[in-house]
């Protein structure tokens, strides 16, 4: 699941969890619970209730689609 939030926010600037729960068909719960994880690791920013990709989590991800690619 972290996998499809971080393709999510790549795709998308910004959104609240409640979206990207829809969005990526799983429970809101479980996305928080997900994402507050995920924003103490630093893989993405909340500010007022909306997430985005942290950059070295946008970098990193970046970094491995251009190796698969080769």
């Amino acid at each position: 699941m972290k996998q499809d939030i971080l393709i999510y926010l790549l795709q998308n600037e910004s959104a609240s969890a409640g979206t990207i729960a829809q969005e990526i068909g799983r429970e809101p719960r479980e996305v928080q619970g997900l994402l507050i994880q995920m924003d103490d690791a630093g893989d993405v920013l909340m500010r007022n209730g909306i997430y985005r990709i942290s950059e070295a989590a946008r970098l990193r991800a970046l970094k491995r689609f251009d190796y698969r690619s080769i």
